[in-house]
């Protein structure tokens, strides 16, 4: 049951690109930047590189952030792909990172994208698009009018056919939409098409909705709508080593986790495998008598494995929620707690009994 899972070979290219993505979003723009490669799919980070890549490419384009990349958004790219392969066209995905709530609403709790901007690549490659434009947003972008967006990000490429959601709106506080490309259109031969809300059993799909449910604990009904399990990603970080000292070492990754705290079933991808795990999101009341309530933690505990795992990169995948985090009146009484929660977890994957 430990499956294997498929590593992703980025080699130099990965590489490449993630120097380009410190330079573009901790350094800023250069008109010189350099346009690469992921798997098939052509990267590009700003509407420099589009133009001196794409100018006279047709292009089927849609603009979003595609947060979590969710069956909507799965269904809307289909959609590109179609038009694309129907017009003879190249397929290009323009979105924004940061999260253009970042900028805007930079105490808002959900300012985050659900997975970091390497997962959206990912996920593109994978769906056979042919370009992912990575802009980078910014204050001066976001004061940008309806107007000043198109001609400067629309007009000068050769788009024949522009996919937008129903709801999409641009420009400074929002005050563009549907009117204002559809008039750009009819001066450039555009044709727009309207991205229909996605249902799902009479539910719309939408990042919120994942959102809401991910602060519920509702993680296999998050699976559900995006279509693959949710994810938390992260550096292993040093510990306080409580955990190793009852039998149970873990890997801790401190990281903003849009999660409802408690302790969850789990996968750890590492290093090209999959192991089942227990997971606890939160603030580790029983251990942590002076801590400050944003200091939430991703605790992991890797069932019958005592790896070296300081300084590597873990992928924790959330199969169930299991009960709710609690602070014990002792150390032992959270030490068979924690063996409760890896023998449901054993269970649950169909494994023979840790002994502990």
């Amino acid at each position: 049951l430990l499956d294997l899972i498929k590593k992703i070979h980025f080699g130099m290219e990965s590489l490449l690109n993630h120097v380009i993505l410190q330079r573009i979003f901790y350094q800023g723009l250069s008109d010189k930047s350099i346009t690469c490669r992921v798997s098939g799919m052509k990267m590009l980070y700003s509407i420099n590189e589009v133009c001196a890549s794409l100018t006279d490419e047709p292009l089927a384009l849609t603009i979003g952030n595609f947060d979590g990349v969710h069956l909507g958004h799965r269904a809307l790219l289909k959609d590109l792909k179609l038009a694309a392969q129907s017009y003879g066209l190249k397929s290009l995905v323009m979105t924004f990172s940061p999260h253009p709530r970042a900028i805007l609403q930079p105490d808002h709790p959900f300012r985050n994208r659900l997975f970091a901007i390497d997962d959206l690549k990912e996920q593109m490659s994978q769906l056979d698009v042919d370009g992912l434009w990575i802009e980078a947003f910014n204050k001066e972008l976001s004061e940008l009018a309806p107007e000043e967006f198109i001609s400067k990000y629309l007009t000068p490429l050769n788009i024949k056919f522009l996919l937008v959601g129903h709801d999409f709106r641009f420009g400074k506080q929002r005050s563009g939409g549907l009117p204002q490309l559809l008039e750009w259109a009819k001066t450039k031969s555009v044709q727009i098409k309207v991205f229909n809300p996605y249902l799902e059993n009479d539910q719309r799909v939408s990042t919120s909705l994942i959102r809401e449910l991910l602060l519920q604990g509702k993680v296999e009904e998050v699976a559900h709508y995006l279509g693959r399990k949710f994810t938390l990603e992260g550096a292993i970080e040093h510990g306080h080593k409580v955990g190793q000292g009852m039998g149970f070492p873990t890997a801790n990754i401190n990281i903003s986790a849009p999660i409802l705290n408690g302790v969850y079933i789990t996968e750890v991808g590492l290093e090209g495998k999959l192991y089942p795990a227990v997971t606890n999101v939160g603030l580790r009341p029983t251990v942590n008598t002076h801590w400050d309530i944003l200091d939430r933690n991703v605790e992991t505990y890797i069932l019958g494995e005592d790896l070296d795992l300081y300084g590597k990169n873990l992928k924790v995948h959330f199969h169930t929620y299991l009960r709710p985090e609690k602070k014990f009146d002792s150390l032992e009484a959270l030490r068979a707690q924690i063996a409760k929660d890896v023998e449901l977890a054993a269970q649950y994957f169909g494994l023979k009994p840790f002994k502990i």
